[in-house]
């Protein structure tokens, strides 16, 4: 589904776009579609594709029609994990938070209205993609000085 359902719905409106002289997809990945994920193969692996069909679905249809995708991070706080779980994933993310729901939809909106951004992969997720390990790293005195700047 992840794979299928976009690439035959992109087909079955593809058309009707471009009669009437312009439209826009936007597709939803997530950060497995580059980071991939543990025991998650067939999801990293139909994300990486989506991602890879966006793009080739802007070549194939512009000017006329663009494509792109958003890529989300953790919008909701899994029910299954505890309290300590949360915080941890949270701390792995620049921000020290996920996205809202709301925050996701305006990125969607964001890429539906702006007629010259094609191709391209909006990230939302509270930079997490470049929080990985963050925890490792703490504001001592050998990591950042008391600006914070980096050293």
């Amino acid at each position: 589904m992840v794979l299928h359902g976009p690439f035959h719905l992109t087909n079955a409106v593809a058309a009707s776009m471009l009669e009437r002289g312009g439209g826009a997809v936007v597709n939803v990945v997530d950060l497995s579609a580059w980071q991939p994920w543990p025991g998650r193969a067939a999801h990293s692996v139909a994300k990486a594709a989506l991602l890879a069909l966006t793009r080739q679905v802007a070549v194939e249809l512009a000017p006329t029609v663009r494509c792109n995708a958003v890529a989300l991070g953790p919008t909701i706080e899994p029910s299954k994990f505890g309290p300590d779980q949360i915080e941890r994933l949270r701390r792995r993310t620049l921000l020290g938070r996920w996205a809202g729901g709301a925050e996701a939809g305006r990125a969607v909106r964001y890429l539906l209205e702006a007629e010259a951004v094609t191709g391209e992969c909006l990230t939302v997720d509270g930079g997490e993609q470049y929080g990985h390990g963050r925890e490792r790293f703490t504001d001592t005195a050998t990591d950042r000085d008391g600006a914070g700047t980096v050293r």
